[in-house]
């Protein structure tokens, strides 16, 4: 099964059982900020087969959802990390669709 037929729900309870990330998807806390390292991931993605980074999930915790989690904060930080398009342009190229 490929990554884009998995159901998200499926890929959580197959990391929670492995108790780690893969080279499909990847967990970050992010709770109320990006993280650097969330970059490095993005990267390294890029640099394979492609894969999904979970925000607000977090791994250390057995891939549990994040209390309090920022969504719009951490959500725009990715976007204004990526760039929009807009007055300073785009910083990736082929941006992925959010």
């Amino acid at each position: 099964m490929s990554i884009l037929q998995e159901p998200i729900q499926n890929a959580i309870a197959r990391l929670r059982k492995q108790h780690n990330d893969d080279g499909d998807y990847e967990a970050k806390s992010c709770q109320r900020s990006l993280s650097k390292d969330v970059w490095e991931s993005i990267s390294a993605f890029a640099n394979t087969h492609g894969g999904t980074l979970l925000l607000g999930l977090d791994e250390h915790n057995g891939f549990t959802c994040v209390q309090d989690f920022h969504l719009d904060r951490v959500r725009d930080q990715l976007i204004e990390g990526m760039g929009d398009g807009g007055r300073d342009g785009i910083r990736l190229s082929n941006p992925p669709k959010i």
